[in-house]
């Protein structure tokens, strides 16, 4: 199902439209599995923020393999990857994905 980014907040979290993920949970917080290493470096976090910003800002992309859902307080953050127009979306950073 598509959904539209309507913020990055950081180089690994985006907001969206809404999200449902079946009985677990709703939200607008997306957390992209591959990047989230770079939350912890400032620099990288700025570079992946900016070219995110590039990338999916208002546009259309999919939630895939989500891996698990985080509520913090009255949030829930879904944690899965992001594709757009069917690539997923960690490939346009090959120096800040995580090793799997």
């Amino acid at each position: 199902m598509a959904f539209n980014v309507t913020k990055i907040i950081d180089g690994a979290t985006i907001e969206v439209g809404g999200w449902k993920w079946g009985d677990s949970g709703k939200g607008n917080i997306v957390r992209i599995n591959e990047l989230s290493s770079v939350r912890s470096d400032p620099t990288y976090n700025s570079i992946a923020k900016s070219k995110l910003e590039s990338l999916i800002k208002d546009k259309s992309v999919d939630l895939v393999k989500a891996e698990k859902i985080e509520t913090l307080g009255d949030q829930s953050i879904l944690y899965c990857s992001v594709n757009l127009q069917g690539i997923n979306i960690a490939e346009y950073f090959p120096e800040l994905r995580q090793a799997h």
